[in-house]
């Protein structure tokens, strides 16, 4: 209990410090161009001092005269999904990642003049988003105006 617990810990401080470093890159951003530009440079916040070592899994010794076990192995259906196509090749394909109305287009021109690299979506209130491609989430969070913003790598 107490190992899990350091663990929980150390993953918390973690995300405290991912937290942070997102906010702190959101806050020096001057346009959602830039906070785009400042994910996709890849830069990781700081590590909370040296990693610490990974902790052996506590097994109990066999008790004498016992064997173990043999595992049973039950027939598993090949679930491997097929290979993704691109991300390009899915482009027109892809459902929409929330149930709104769409506000703003691909490379459509803003008020402020830089063109949009992905799209908006008023949404109502609490509005499940989900991915519709496989990507890596850099950024969630209150961003300017726009309110709630979810920017995903796809690669």
């Amino acid at each position: 209990m107490s190992t899990k617990a350091r663990l929980e810990r150390r993953l918390l401080d973690e995300k405290h410090r991912r937290d942070a470093h997102l906010a702190t890159l959101a806050a020096e951003a001057r346009s959602l161009r830039d906070l785009v530009a400042r994910l996709t440079a890849g830069a990781p916040p700081p590590p909370a001092g040296k990693p610490a070592k990974a902790e052996a899994p506590m097994i109990a010794a066999p008790t004498a005269g016992t064997r173990p076990a043999e595992p049973q192995l039950a027939a598993i259906p090949d679930t491997t999904p097929p290979p993704p196509r691109s991300f390009a090749a899915a482009r027109g394909t892809l459902p929409l990642p929330a149930r709104g109305r769409v506000v703003g287009h691909f490379g459509q021109t803003a008020a402020d003049g830089e063109r949009a690299q992905g799209i908006r979506i008023a949404t109502r209130p609490g509005a499940q988003v989900i991915t519709p491609y496989d990507g890596r989430v850099v950024f969630a969070g209150l961003f300017r105006g726009l309110g709630l913003l979810l920017i995903i790598d796809h690669g």
